[in-house]
């Protein structure tokens, strides 16, 4: 199977583009290119990352493999810096609330898993937020947003942005 026919099969089973890197050994910029040119979306699909996922993925990378996948994963998650600075102004929310919105934002319409929520918005990086943290940080989320989006809790699974 060719690397274009691959990372169709994969995003339209709901891989991001962290798996397809894992998937299919490739770099992130040739993902992004080859999606690019097949005019495939790498980004949608529900995020399946959980700590057991996570760990089991990373456990026989090297190192260096280890941590641009990881890095890979919140990028894919938490958005740059421009996402947080829109978030900011537009709803008033300030680091771990923003960096939730940016999250489930990138993924509007699509659960994010507690666990990955966790992850984004930690400030310990060797554990995810708890998710009475999670809960607290969503609620205030909640409470900045305007009229046309809401979350919802997805019971057991994680969070999900719905835009109207």
């Amino acid at each position: 199977m060719s690397a274009l026919a691959k990372i169709a099969s994969l995003a339209a089973a709901g891989m991001g583009v962290g798996m397809i890197i894992n998937e299919t050994g490739l770099t992130k910029s040739a993902v992004y290119h080859h999606a690019r040119k097949q005019g495939v979306d790498v980004r949608g699909g529900q995020l399946p990352y959980t700590v057991q996922s996570i760990r089991a993925m990373v456990q026989d990378m090297r190192p260096t493999e280890a941590a641009d996948y990881l890095l890979t994963i919140v990028e894919e998650l938490a958005g740059d810096q421009s996402d947080m600075d829109a978030a900011q102004q537009r709803l008033g929310l300030v680091g771990q609330q923003a960096r939730a919105y940016c999250a489930l934002s990138r993924q509007a319409g699509r659960i994010v898993s507690f666990d990955a929520l966790g992850w984004v918005i930690t400030t310990d990086p060797t554990e995810p937020a708890s998710k009475e943290a999670l809960t607290v940080i969503m609620s205030r989320v909640r409470n900045a947003l305007p009229e046309n989006e809401r979350i919802t809790a997805a019971r057991g699974r994680g969070y999900r942005l719905e835009r109207t």
